[in-house]
């Protein structure tokens, strides 16, 4: 019997495919590489069906090793109850980059060039982009929730996502693109990262102190989130900023 592993793994339900995420902490089940696949313990053209109890979370290499049955059955249900980031307090992988120079960050319809801090609250950059030597990008930031919890962060174009339950729903990592739920349907961070076209594109709710920066594909909303309702909002559309020592700055001193 000839079966597409592939058209199998995207016929697995969404619901089973989090499961299965969520009890591997959001990465490989054997070494934590967030790049994972579904890999069916007892191999799918003898079972014909997709339960969580046979599915396991693994990177490519090791869902290589599982199919060729270089990784014993046992082992992988013993990896199911002990994945390699129950072991750990965050998920982490790279982000590669291009030039300084030209690389455009785009917020919604907002885009910042050769702007080293984007956003700034009470002196605190959010968001940063400098460079090295060579004049690679490097991305610097900080995600907050409404309480001011530090959720996720990129340190020097290394995004690190802290494994906290009460915060995180849900984290899916696929190639450049990195997205983290704080709640079914609703996204919390969503980062692609396109060096062959030198550009960052973010969508997220920043949060510090009351601020907030709502980053969605058609507009970029700034302003102070009272106990009732929000407060001091403004719009920005269709802006670019360049060359600018500082983007958005926003300070509780004037509230």
């Amino acid at each position: 019997m000839n079966i597409d592993i592939k058209q199998e793994e995207r016929n697995i339900k969404a619901d089973i495919k989090r499961a299965v995420r969520t009890e591997a902490q959001f990465g490989c089940a054997v070494c934590g590489n967030p790049i994972i696949e579904y890999h069916h313990i007892q191999p799918y053209h003898e079972v014909l069906c997709h339960e969580i109890e046979n599915l396991i979370a693994l990177c490519p290499t090791h869902h290589y090793k599982g199919d060729r049955g270089m990784i014993p059955r046992e082992k992988l249900y013993e990896l199911k109850k002990k994945p390699f980031n129950s072991f750990k307090e965050n998920i982490k992988d790279d982000f590669f980059l291009g030039s300084y120079d030209q690389l455009e960050f785009k917020l919604g319809t907002v885009t910042f060039i050769r702007t080293p801090n984007l956003f700034v609250v009470d002196d605190l950059p959010l968001i940063s982009v400098t460079k090295d030597e060579a004049n690679n990008a490097i991305i610097n930031a900080k995600f907050f929730d409404k309480d001011s919890n530090l959720v996720a962060e990129i340190q020097d174009n290394e995004w690190i996502t802290y494994l906290n339950q009460d915060q995180i729903w849900d984290i899916q990592y696929t190639g450049g693109k990195l997205k983290v739920n704080s709640s079914k349907g609703k996204v919390f961070l969503e980062l692609y990262a396109n060096p062959g076209e030198n550009y960052v594109q973010l969508k997220s709710n920043l949060y510090y102190k009351g601020h907030f920066f709502n980053i969605q594909p058609s507009k970029l909303t700034v302003g102070f989130q009272t106990p009732k309702e929000p407060r001091g909002v403004f719009i920005l559309k269709n802006s670019t900023v360049t060359d600018c020592g500082n983007g958005i700055v926003v300070s509780s001193s004037v509230l």
